[in-house]
């Protein structure tokens, strides 16, 4: 049995159980397939998603109902409120490709690509990868759990 720690207390989980909240988890995830980066970039591209809408791209009735949305093999029905760059809406869609070999497959190629936007929007460039730089990643300290999975 799996033992998860949580601010003040203890909680027992069964082995194999999925935990989480459904409509921030990946396809490969909620089917118990193999997981890695890809799986966060998912959840965070479906957090992006909620800051700028209001609500997630996987909203249902139910907790099944966002799972059966996140299943369809149909690509996402994402809409985006009218001021958000075109280019913003491609990096989000490729953060939340159903197939994870079509999603990025760093977290470092996502950072990269928000960076150019990033630049040709401060810049009021008209071609978002042309006149961009290319950017070195920022190195995180070497005692920082940000990134750290646990693994059992």
């Amino acid at each position: 049995m799996a033992v998860e720690r949580c601010v003040d207390q203890v909680v027992q989980t069964d082995p194999g159980k999925v935990m989480g909240t459904a409509k921030y988890m990946s396809p490969e995830q909620l089917r118990k397939t193999h997981v890695d980066e890809r799986t966060d970039i998912w959840s965070l591209g479906v957090v992006l998603y909620e800051m700028l809408n209001g609500f997630t791209p996987f909203e249902a009735r139910s907790r099944n109902d966002s799972i059966a949305l996140i299943l369809k093999p149909e690509p996402a029905q994402l809409t985006f409120p009218e001021k958000v760059p075109p280019q913003f809406h491609e990096i989000l869609k490729k953060a939340l490709e159903k197939d994870c070999t079509q999603r990025y497959q760093t977290v470092t190629k996502l950072r990269a690509d928000l960076s150019k936007l990033k630049w040709k929007l401060d810049h009021n460039e008209e071609s978002y990868v042309a006149s961009s730089p290319e950017l070195e990643p920022v190195p995180l300290p070497q005692d920082s759990a940000i990134f750290t999975r646990f693994k059992s």
